[in-house]
């Protein structure tokens, strides 16, 4: 039986408006939108077409030696990506605690005091933040081993905020998603079912205390740990460029904008 394609509804009359007047207001000579929907589909292809086999981007693990344990998880669904969920002033302020929070951005997050107001106006590196998005990660299993026996399988959610930019890499204009931070969705949750499945198990040779700081542990890889290694691999992943150009034309300079459901890239060419 043949699966019916799901309607895609094209951007309202209002947003390509917006849109326009964002493009003729530029200093660029051509532009690129693509879709929240679109950059969705293309997420779950890249999701299906790796699988999550040996060897998949979307499986990982390690042996933490002090802590004396391995874990492993496998993304069993593809990533949601969410365009511009916070709003500018929102966002202005989480970009700018995470600016302070980087060595190599921090010293720009401030302006001296010597400054005259004028110059003083335009700000610093947090004062205009890149586009937002927020990246789900909705089903992620991990299992943990501990050396002392006890084992925990968990179903757990991760999101991601982050900013989205276009970058030239080697010559090349690409579209990536930098996470700023990522956490559990629910920790609260998480830490009742580590202790649930703990207490089925009854380790021996664990007292209370010691379930207690096994527990503390398991989150912590959970929601440090493995959000420290989601963030690194969503850091990897290129979007696609919404702009094609034809032979010997190249693009010396792009920028990326969201308006409402588009993420609009504009560029410069030779």
């Amino acid at each position: 039986m043949a699966t019916a394609t799901k309607k895609r509804k094209p951007p309202t009359s209002t947003t390509v408006r917006k849109a326009f007047k964002l493009v003729s207001a530029s200093p660029y000579e051509v532009a690129g939108g693509i879709r929240e929907d679109t950059v969705n589909d293309f997420l779950s292809s890249h999701w299906k077409d790796e699988g999550t086999g040996d060897g998949s981007v979307y499986r990982g693990g390690d042996r933490l030696e002090q802590l004396k344990l391995d874990y492993e998880y496998v993304i069993a669904a593809p990533g949601v990506l969410d365009l511009a969920p916070f709003t500018d002033k929102q966002f202005q302020k989480l970009y700018g605690k995470w600016v302070a929070g980087v060595p190599e951005l921090s010293r720009f997050a401030k302006l001296p005091k010597s400054l005259n107001s004028a110059v003083a106006k335009l700000g610093t590196i947090a004062s205009d933040p890149p586009a937002n998005v927020r990246v789900t990660v909705p089903k992620l299993k991990l299992t943990i081993d501990t050396d002392s026996g006890a084992s925990v399988t968990l179903n757990i959610r991760i999101k991601a905020t982050a900013y989205v930019g276009v970058y030239n890499e080697g010559g090349r204009h690409v579209v990536r998603v930098t996470p700023i931070d990522v956490r559990l969705e629910n920790a609260t949750s998480v830490r009742k079912d580590i202790e649930k499945a703990l207490a089925k198990q009854k380790v021996k040779n664990h007292s209370h205390d010691d379930c207690i700081e096994l527990t503390n542990v398991i989150l912590h890889i959970a929601n440090v740990v493995l959000a420290q290694r989601i963030g690194s691999f969503i850091t990897k992943i290129e979007l696609p460029l919404p702009i094609e150009l034809i032979d010997g034309v190249t693009i010396n300079d792009a920028d990326l904008k969201i308006v409402d459901n588009l993420l609009i890239v504009l560029a410069s060419v030779d």
